[in-house]
């Protein structure tokens, strides 16, 4: 499927661009706010499935999983994010130097790169493993953008727990 490969592709692209404009700083604070809420996320969105299936018993369990977790994720995400937001804030003024400013930005747009596939990984990840949906499955299963950033985000995690 080429048109999962360009939209894979663009994200990715625009992944860079973000992380070109924001600088290394941001990045740095995007992917520990990531990796941190993607672990407590994980270690919990069970729970909240099962409180959420109180609400939709006849919900399909795959969904309540996962909107569990996408629930989760993104509200303890939001939090991390703006706290780490703090620190970029003080950390702004050492790098609007010149020489500072540019490794920032070369070095942003590298991390904004590993965010994006991070990004597109988790979601193969899940796609594949809660079973949403078979032909969503599909079109991340043909994807080969898609199975590189789910094969390196599975390292990473490897890595994390």
């Amino acid at each position: 499927m080429i048109l999962a490969e360009i939209v894979f592709g663009l994200f990715l692209l625009l992944g860079i661009g973000r992380g070109y404009k924001a600088g290394a700083v941001q990045g740095i604070a995007d992917i520990l706010s990531s990796i941190i809420a993607f672990l407590l996320a994980r270690w919990t969105y069970g729970f909240f499935a099962k409180l959420i299936a109180l609400f939709a018993p006849h919900a399909n369990g795959g969904i309540v999983y996962f909107v569990s977790f996408v629930l989760l994720f993104f509200t303890i995400w939001k939090i991390i994010s703006m706290l780490f937001g703090i620190v970029v804030t003080m950390l702004k003024i050492v790098t609007k130097l010149p020489i500072i400013s540019w490794f920032n930005k070369i070095f942003g747009a590298v991390l904004g790169f590993a965010l994006s596939v991070i990004f597109v990984g988790a979601t193969a990840y899940l796609v594949m493993h809660t079973m949403l949906d078979p032909q969503l499955m599909q079109w991340f299963g043909s994807s080969v953008v898609a199975g590189y950033c789910q094969k390196t985000f599975m390292n990473v995690l490897f890595f994390l727990v």
